[in-house]
């Protein structure tokens, strides 16, 4: 970070080809486990802190941003085009305090 509060040095961590028409990622929260959790096309990709692609949580619609809740936190909600979605998952949020 600069004196200015800018930032520098920048990379890139990860990147899915063959984004194109149908979308970019948006809207991403980080799971228990340090994954990230991000709307892209199709749904939910999740991506492991090496930059791995583990997989995406299929949506029917085009997702713009996810939370967990739920009593225990394992019920991710996915706004999208024209409805909100709940999937349970088998993980949480990574716990910090603007999530709890």
């Amino acid at each position: 970070v600069r004196p200015d509060g800018s930032l520098e040095g920048g990379e890139v961590w990860f990147t899915e080809e063959g984004v194109g028409p149908e979308g970019v990622p948006d809207g991403m929260k980080c799971d228990e486990r340090g994954n990230i959790w991000v709307c892209g096309p199709r749904g939910i990709w999740i991506v492991s802190p090496e930059a791995e692609h583990l997989g995406v949580v299929e949506i029917p619609e085009t997702a713009a941003n996810l939370t967990w809740g739920g009593d225990d936190w394992h019920d991710l909600f996915v706004t999208a085009t024209s409805s909100v979605y709940r999937v349970r998952t088998r993980v949480g949020p990574n716990r910090v305090p603007h999530v709890i």
